[in-house]
């Protein structure tokens, strides 16, 4: 009985198998799992940067129909379905527009009406404690709790110095394009309350 003998696990309603192929089989599901991970990462990635390129595809050209926008994805190296195109209209809330030519376009949509942007505005005047630039960062001090409401009327005030913001309980970082504008955007948020 010199000949070399596999063993295998066949009991228990297990499949036959090698002990190797047992020990690596959840290794290959680990590394599987991994995969998928990583690729629903770069599809998220990818779908976030397409968007990002039709919001500046409609924001300099005259789109009309779905195919005109799929055409100017392919001509930018992106290879998309007309399902794929819709989705994304879909999801940025795109609605059409009247254009120029007299025909209609892709646009996005006005986030809010001018009486409910005046009102997020009040707020974040009445809630102001403290504003200060600091680097590309301005550090705005709001009443405790109002953070949130006054981050939204600051992204909603439409800056081109202002990238974004995030909030707090009572702080709000807003992110700007750079030093400089930085010190213009605070210097705008002092004016809007003669308190600071």
């Amino acid at each position: 009985m010199g000949a070399f003998r596999k063993e295998t696990h066949a009991h228990r309603g297990r499949c036959a198998v090698s002990r190797t192929a047992c020990v690596s089989a959840p290794l290959t599901l680990s590394v599987l799992k991994q995969e998928r991970r990583k690729s629903a990462g770069d599809e998220t990635a990818m779908k976030s940067k397409r968007q990002n390129e039709i919001i500046e595809i409609i924001s300099t050209t005259d789109i009309e129909t779905q195919e005109e926008l799929a055409t100017a994805l392919r001509e930018r190296g992106y290879q998309v379905t007309q399902a794929t195109v819709s989705r994304d209209i879909r999801e940025l809330r795109l609605i059409k527009v009247a254009a120029k030519s007299g025909g209609y376009k892709y646009a996005r949509p006005v986030r809010h009406e001018v009486a409910v942007n005046e009102r997020l505005t009040r707020i974040l005047s009445d809630s102001l404690i403290h504003v200060e630039a600091a680097a590309n960062l301005v550090v705005v001090k709001t009443l405790s709790g109002s953070a949130n409401v006054a981050a939204e009327a600051l992204d909603n005030l439409g800056w081109s110095e202002i990238i974004g913001t995030i909030a707090g309980d009572n702080t709000i970082f807003v992110a700007a394009k750079s030093e400089g504008e930085a010190e213009v955007t605070a210097s705008r948020i002092r004016r809007m309350t003669e308190s600071i």
